[in-house]
C-alpha cells in the first residue's frame, strides 16, 4: 500500500511540475507574441521615416542642383558633408 502511495505522490509531483512548464511556457509565447508585434510597429514607424526622408532628399537635391544640370560648382553627394 505504501508503495502505491508513493507512486501516486509522485504521478502528482510529475503533473505539478508538467503544469508548471506548460504555464511558464505559455507565458514565454505570450511576451514573444507582444515582442513581434512591437518589432512590427517599429519596422512600420521605420518605413514611414525612411519614406519622409526620401521625399526630403529628393526636395534638397532638388533645390541644390545635381552635378552635370549647369550647376558645376556643386560638389557630389559624396563630398558633401553634414555636422
Amino acid at each position: 500500500m505504501r508503495e502505491i502511495a508513493a507512486s501516486s505522490e509522485e504521478q502528482a509531483q510529475g503533473i505539478n511540475q508538467i503544469n508548471l512548464a506548460a504555464s511558464q511556457m505559455d507565458q514565454l509565447t505570450q511576451g514573444v507574441s507582444v515582442s513581434a508585434e512591437q518589432s512590427a510597429k517599429a519596422s512600420e514607424e521605420l518605413s514611414r521615416q525612411a519614406g519622409e526622408m526620401r521625399e526630403m532628399v529628393e526636395k534638397l537635391t532638388a533645390l541644390v542642383g545635381r552635378p552635370g544640370n549647369g550647376k558645376e560648382d556643386s560638389p557630389p553627394p559624396s563630398q558633401i558633408k553634414c555636422h
